[in-house]
């Protein structure tokens, strides 16, 4: 965004409607934003971060391609692979000029490693040995360590053979495992879902918080400086990670603010980690 803006390019939005997600109404939204702004470059999320909201995009990439104004289609997919898929084949799923997604995030890489496809050819912005191959510029990267780079294939490997005591691969397991630990808490902690969890959850998934609690401190992307957070309180009292933000909601026509909790589900998460969550929820004020 900043880049562009640098270049004197406007940067336009498509707004996602949260709660009460759904794919129909990202698709209207999206459309809406098509038709007004008419852009030349796009720019998707996969798997938004927060809330985290899996997207409708061969919808979306479709609808890109059916207006005129539209010449390259770019894809974040920082948290796909290993989350949705153990194997991710661009050319063949999604008609896009640029695919990125981390190995570090749901695909046991080291931090940070990136698998980046693209249609059209590249060149490093920083060019050092193999000038002219963007797959070999990228090998020597100043004085970087490359330890991450060289682990990506092992972790490659290790995403495509896991398999849990009843034979499920990764996405599988977590994406189960995501829907009883979110049925338990809702149960819990009751409250109702807060969006069409059946299209819009991955191995991450986003639930409502009880009214009870102070989430003053707690705004979406904004770090905690006060301590006093639910998210800084939960990592610092209960020894628990998790993403926890108020968000705007309009109720009989009046705007308010309504706290919600990304719960995420990797391969390591436990029965004890999901009922930590829940009681410290219930014990905090």
């Amino acid at each position: 965004k900043r880049s562009l803006e640098f270049s004197g390019l406007p940067v336009f939005y498509s707004k996602i409607p949260f709660p009460q997600t759904t794919h129909a109404l990202i698709l209207q939204n999206f459309e809406v934003a098509l038709q007004k702004y008419k852009p030349t470059y796009i720019y998707l999320d996969h798997i938004s971060s927060q809330p985290a909201i899996t997207m409708p995009l061969e919808s979306m990439i479709d609808l890109c391609r059916r207006t005129p104004s539209v010449k390259e289609i770019a894809v974040d997919a920082a948290h796909a692979l290993g989350n949705i898929a153990t194997k991710i084949s661009v050319e063949k799923q999604y008609d896009v000029d640029f695919y990125f997604t981390n190995l570090h995030k749901w695909a046991f890489a080291s931090h940070s490693v990136c698998a980046l496809y693209s249609r059209l050819p590249l060149e490093h912005v920083v060019l050092s040995w193999d000038a002219g191959n963007f797959q070999q510029e990228c090998r020597w990267s100043g004085t970087r360590d490359y330890a991450a780079y060289v682990s990506a294939y092992e972790a490659l490997c290790q995403l495509e053979q896991w398999r849990s005591d009843q034979s499920l691969d990764v996405a599988t397991y977590n994406s189960r495992g995501i829907v009883a630990a979110a049925a338990d808490l809702r149960s819990a902690w009751d409250v109702g879902p807060a969006y069409d969890e059946d299209e819009c959850a991955s191995s991450m998934i986003m639930l409502k918080l009880p009214p009870h609690l102070d989430l003053s401190h707690d705004r979406p992307g904004v770090p905690d400086t006060s301590g006093l957070g639910i998210r800084s309180r939960l990592r610092s009292q209960y020894n628990i990670e998790a993403a926890v933000a108020a968000f705007p909601v309009l109720r009989e026509n009046m705007k308010q603010e309504e706290g919600f909790l990304r719960l995420s589900h990797a391969v390591y998460t436990s029965d004890d980690d999901i009922t930590r969550l829940r009681d410290a929820i219930l014990e905090m004020r």
